[in-house]
């Protein structure tokens, strides 16, 4: 299916509905807690994330958020998975709802803007717990 909406960097006004995306993922609420305040820390242009470069998106329709990915430098656990010298981590990405072609944009799009930052690989790391992913 193809997205109808708009593809945009994150504002401070996404967090509620970024961390009700996370809650709909993740059964501990300190789990969608950890992962709103790597954005609110990417927002306030924290040391740790500009360090890692960390970047994120809101997949939007009608003015609501209904999805998001964030992406960042690898950690140098990721190097060793690599083929390339320049792979970016695929960090974050969670939708309201399947099969509407969200994620699918959200890749894209940011696939688009890590090309033009010189990347030439993205990772992705996937714990057990997520065998869909």
């Amino acid at each position: 299916m193809k997205f109808n909406g708009t593809i945009r960097d994150v504002e401070e006004k996404d967090l509620a509905e970024i961390k009700d995306i996370y809650s709909l993922h993740y059964i501990n609420p300190v789990d969608s807690e950890y992962f709103t305040t790597r954005v609110q820390e990417y927002l306030e242009k924290s040391p740790l994330a500009k360090d890692a470069r960390f970047q994120y998106l809101v997949a939007e329709r009608n003015g609501v958020v209904i999805g998001m990915i964030g992406f960042r430098d690898p950690t140098k656990y990721f190097y060793k998975f690599s083929e390339t010298q320049k792979p970016v981590e695929l960090y974050s990405l969670f939708v309201k709802n399947r099969a509407e072609g969200i994620g699918k944009a959200l890749v894209e799009r940011m696939t688009q803007i890590v090309t033009k930052m010189g990347y030439t690989e993205i990772v992705v790391f996937s714990h057990e717990t997520w065998k869909e992913s």
